[in-house]
């Protein structure tokens, strides 16, 4: 993440006032900035970040914003914040192919569905008519 990007986000983590509903949202620049952090958070969504652990990367933010003394090196740890990275987005993963298995099985319990082998469930809608009924059929795809 770029370093200005990294500074914009502490800044706002650190300067904005902080009451249990966040801050009130009454200047631009306030909801300018609200925005800034929302859009810095995409690229920590991919961590899938507890309470706590956002609390850490905060401080580390906080602590290299305003080059405060660092708890860690960060060269040594960027092989095992790619590797963190990449076991968030696995679990993430697992948790929506089962989410996904479901839809399909339900999708394919309801009646007139078919299954295909490649795994389509396909529902008749409206058959068709005519010579090639199978080529003319409304269907809905999962």
């Amino acid at each position: 993440m770029p370093k200005t990007v990294v500074s914009a986000l502490v800044l706002l983590l650190v300067a904005a006032p902080v009451s249990a509903a966040g801050p009130e949202l009454k200047t631009e620049e306030q909801k300018t900035l609200y925005a800034l952090g929302l859009a810095l958070s995409q690229s920590l969504s991919t961590f899938a970040l507890s309470d706590k652990e956002l609390e850490l990367v905060k401080e580390g933010l906080s602590d290299g914003v305003l080059v405060r003394e660092h708890k860690v090196e960060v060269q040594p740890y960027m092989p095992k914040i790619q590797e963190f990275q990449k076991s968030r987005m696995a679990a993430a993963a697992t948790i929506e192919k089962k989410s996904g298995e479901a839809y399909m099985a339900k999708a394919a319990a309801e009646k007139g569905a078919t299954k295909t082998p490649s795994g389509i469930v396909i529902t008749t809608i409206k058959p068709g008519t005519g010579a090639s009924p199978g080529a003319t059929d409304k269907v809905k795809v999962h």
